[in-house]
C-alpha cells in the first residue's frame, strides 16, 4: 500500500511538472513576439540615429585641413540642402566630437541588441530605456572628454592648431562605445580633483539606501 501511495504522488509530482513546464513554454512563446517587436523598433530608433548622425558629420567635416588649423569661421552648408551656417572652428571640433560620441554609442546599442536577442537569447524589454538614452549619453561624455582634453586635465592632444580632428573623432566613437569605461574614467578624474570617497562612508551610504541588499543589475554588453 505504501509503495502505491508513493507511485500515485510520484506521477501526481510528475504530472504537475509537466504542466508547469508546458504553462512555462506558453508563456515564453507569449512573450517572444513582444521581445523582438521591442528589439525592431530600439534597432530602427538606433539606424535613425546613426545614419542623421552620420548625415550631420559629413556635411560639417571639413573638406580640406587647412579650415580647421586657419582657427576661422568658416560656413557650412547641409548636403542636400540650402541651409547654411556659420562656425568657429572650436565650435566645430565640439560638434564634430559630440555626434561622433552619438554615432559610437548607436553602434554599440546595434551590436548589444543583436548579441542579447540572437546569440544569448536573454534580452530583456526592461532594459528600454538604456537604449533609447545611450546615443544622448556617449554625446555627452564626448562633450564632457573633450572639455577635460582642452583644460589639460586629460593629455591627449596639444593646441587647436595641432589637433587631429580625425583623432578627436575617433575618440569620441570610443567614449560614445564604452561609456561605462568612460565614466569610470571620469570617476577618477573626479576623485583626484574633489577626493575620493572613503571606503567605510561609501559603504555606509549604499547600506542606508536599502535594507535588504540588491543584486546589481548590469547593462547589457
Amino acid at each position: 500500500m505504501i509503495n502505491e501511495g508513493e507511485n500515485v504522488l510520484s506521477k501526481l509530482n510528475d504530472a504537475n511538472d509537466a504542466k508547469k513546464k508546458s504553462e512555462g513554454n506558453q508563456t515564453g512563446e507569449e512573450k517572444e513576439p513582444h521581445k523582438n517587436l521591442v528589439a525592431l523598433l530600439i534597432s530602427a530608433y538606433t539606424v535613425v540615429v546613426l545614419f542623421f548622425g552620420a548625415y550631420c558629420l559629413i556635411s560639417i567635416w571639413p573638406t580640406t585641413p587647412e579650415e580647421l588649423a586657419s582657427n576661422a569661421t568658416s560656413t557650412v552648408t547641409l548636403r542636400g540642402t540650402e541651409y547654411s551656417f556659420s562656425l568657429g572652428s572650436e565650435t566645430l571640433v565640439i560638434l564634430v566630437m559630440i555626434i561622433a560620441g552619438a554615432i559610437g554609442a548607436c553602434v554599440f546599442s546595434l551590436y548589444a541588441v543583436a548579441h542579447h536577442l540572437g546569440r544569448l537569447h536573454d534580452f530583456q524589454v526592461r532594459w528600454t530605456a538604456w537604449y533609447f538614452l545611450r546615443p544622448f549619453i556617449g554625446a555627452g561624455l564626448a562633450m564632457i572628454f573633450y572639455f577635460l582634453i582642452r583644460g589639460g586635465v586629460l593629455t591627449v592632444g596639444t593646441s587647436l592648431q595641432n589637433l587631429n580632428l580625425i583623432v578627436v573623432a575617433g575618440l569620441s566613437g570610443l567614449v560614445g562605445m564604452f561609456s561605462e569605461q568612460a565614466l569610470r574614467k571620469t570617476r577618477d578624474v573626479a576623485d583626484t580633483i574633489f577626493g575620493s570617497i572613503p571606503r567605510n562612508e561609501e559603504e555606509t551610504a549604499r547600506s542606508t539606501s536599502s535594507d535588504k541588499p540588491k543584486e546589481e543589475a548590469k547593462a547589457p554588453n
